[in-house]
């Protein structure tokens, strides 16, 4: 799969932030992997994919301010950085992705942007900051213990498997 255009720049960003790339890493991972095992609910344009994997990357870059409400200090330094190759139009996607992969909306700045969204992309950041929002809590020791995950799909609900990186028995 080639990489996504976008990535090293949200990588060099998030260098800039100190993050931890290991668990970033992994989250983006699992981002992707729900991305594409769900596509059938969220029939999206691979293109989010690539904006998905870089909020994923980016999504804890807040801590290099606090840790306290770190997801709305990631969305200021994404909005405020310049990410190349990136529309502004992209990059508040991005931004906003990685702002509501924790805590719900509310009357903070942040909201503004997206209310400035097309309806439809409103709808794809929420639906793709609840899968960083999974994949950040399937990594939540940080230790990147979930080595894949297998997602099943029906009319009732959709399973989700992990398969362990590491055997426990």
């Amino acid at each position: 799969m080639p990489e996504n255009k976008y990535l090293s720049a949200a990588r060099g960003l998030a260098e800039n932030c100190s993050y931890e790339s290991e668990h970033s890493n992994h989250v983006a991972y699992l981002s992707m992997q729900l991305f594409r095992q769900l596509n059938i609910l969220h029939n999206l344009d691979p293109k989010y994919g690539d904006l998905l994997e870089c909020a994923a990357i980016l999504h804890d870059t807040g801590y290099s301010v606090a840790a306290f409400k770190h997801h709305k200090h990631s969305y200021k330094i994404i909005k405020n950085s310049e990410l190349t190759g990136l529309s502004d139009y992209d990059k508040i996607i991005i931004a906003l992705i990685a702002r509501y992969h924790r805590k719900p909306m509310d009357s903070e700045p942040a909201d503004k942007s997206y209310y400035k969204l097309k309806k439809g992309d409103r709808e794809k950041v929420l639906m793709l900051a609840s899968l960083i929002r999974i994949a950040d809590g399937l990594d939540y020791s940080h230790r990147c213990a979930v080595k894949k995950i297998f997602c099943e799909v029906n009319a009732r609900a959709v399973r989700i498997d992990c398969l362990p990186a590491k055997s426990f028995t």
